[in-house]
């Protein structure tokens, strides 16, 4: 198992804390996802297991883990963007494969299109950026704006309504939802603030008639080679979105995960490693 490090900047006036993997080879950032979500909660197995000498860094992005949470900022992809460009720049890092999951897919693909430079592949697990129109899309605009949309994590006091949680959106075998991680999601969810960043992120991204980080009309323009990894079952981003998206990139392959939904990382952490270490290395 992996020795990870845990240490942190400070990025426009913001303490980021980052864990790594030292190795010698081509550095691989992880970017988590929104709600109460972590680089330790989403990337923790994938650090401890990965086999190759590559070097890994896994962000917890302002607002989630250990690093700030400012009320005052309006958290969006774009600002996610600028993060872990001066990230990147601050730790001299090249020739990088950037991972993200979900909303940190989102910010994968804005650093793509935005710092082409930095990156050499990237891998987009269950990524935003690529839905055009969300089922609900006005009544979900409302929602995030609605004064009492934070105050509904209250639910998460119970334990049963989090494990159904998990089970209907993040896992396709709820025998890999772990006791331990039913308290942890329970505890984050019903934190002071816990929903302040995300819901912030969603006010930004989501309108009655659009969403912000759309990227599909410009995913032609990013040349590198791109994996995407999708839960079959995944009911916030669905396969049939995945496979147009990747029609529209000149260099793209899928990996499905057969039953798996929102967390294929989290659920299947070694077929994960082993399916992206093919890809990079």
């Amino acid at each position: 198992m992996n020795i990870i490090r845990k240490s942190s900047i400070t990025i426009q006036g913001l303490k980021i804390v980052y864990y790594t993997v030292n190795g010698q080879g081509n550095p691989i950032i992880f970017l988590h996802g929104g709600g109460v979500d972590s680089a330790m909660l989403s990337w923790k197995e994938i650090l401890e297991c990965w086999q190759s000498n590559n070097r890994l860094i896994a962000i917890d992005l302002p607002g989630y883990g250990q690093s700030d949470k400012p009320d005052s900022i309006e958290y969006s992809t774009k600002f996610y963007g600028t993060i872990v460009n001066e990230f990147i720049e601050q730790l001299g890092l090249t020739n990088i494969c950037l991972c993200g999951l979900s909303m940190g897919g989102g910010i994968t693909l804005y650093m793509a299109l935005h710092y082409p430079q930095l990156l050499s592949k990237i891998v987009l697990v269950a990524p935003w950026g690529i839905i055009k129109q969300l089922p609900c899309q006005r009544f979900t605009a409302y929602m995030v704006r609605s004064t009492w949309y934070q105050k509904l994590t209250f639910l998460y006091k119970s334990h049963w309504i989090t494990q159904k949680t998990l089970e209907q959106t993040l896992f396709g075998d709820k025998k890999k939802i772990s006791t331990e991680l039913v308290d942890t999601i329970s505890r984050l969810y019903t934190a002071p603030k816990a929903m302040i960043p995300f819901a912030s992120f969603q006010r930004s991204e989501i309108h009655p008639t659009y969403i912000t980080s759309n990227f599909t009309s410009r995913l032609h323009e990013i040349r590198m080679p791109v994996l995407f990894v999708s839960g079959e079952k995944d009911p916030g981003v669905p396969i049939k979105a995945v496979i147009e998206a990747a029609k529209l990139l000149p260099d793209a392959r899928i990996e499905i995960f057969e039953k798996h939904k929102h967390w294929p990382q989290k659920e299947n952490p070694e077929r994960f490693v082993k399916v992206v270490n093919k890809f990079i290395n």
